[in-house]
């Protein structure tokens, strides 16, 4: 072999090896995320996890109040709504939001992104209930809100 086809195998031994060598660079990148849920509920400013027992403790017939905050965490407006079940006949569970103005119902309220719905769990049990312990659930629903 001449020195030319020399020469030229050897540019093309080199030109070989670079093009398989970047062909074969590449770049791993793993992933990973914590996905949080949509909607974080607060009792008397505790999270509550799902599943959790509000104890209301033991309480005497009346009007009984305590904080209860809903926080949007994702990028979509929430209507928001409870569901009570089991709660005894002639007593009331609402979720409301005062001020000086006037009482706001949070139940089917809309929550924006990254924004609360602060108001109070109001129990209201009546002045003739018997004594004894009573048991009932609340779970709060929650959709992406549509546009009036």
């Amino acid at each position: 072999m001449s020195k030319k086809t020399l020469g030229l195998l050897a540019i093309l031994g080199v030109l070989t090896l670079i093009v398989g060598s970047i062909a074969v660079t590449q770049w791993t990148h793993s992933h990973s995320v914590t996905v949080l849920p949509p909607i974080q509920e607060y009792f008397e400013s505790e999270p509550l996890a799902e599943e959790t027992s509000i104890e209301w403790t033991t309480v005497p017939p009346s009007i009984w109040q305590y904080n209860y905050t809903v926080y949007n965490n994702t990028t979509y407006p929430l209507t928001a709504k409870l569901i009570i079940i089991g709660l005894p006949e002639d007593w009331s569970l609402t979720w409301t939001h005062w001020t000086p103005e006037e009482t706001i119902n949070l139940d089917g309220a809309v929550i924006n992104p990254y924004t609360s719905a602060i108001g109070n769990l109001t129990l209201t049990i009546p002045l003739e209930t018997e004594e004894g312990s009573y048991m009932w659930t609340h779970t709060l629903t929650i959709e992406e809100a549509t546009e009036p």
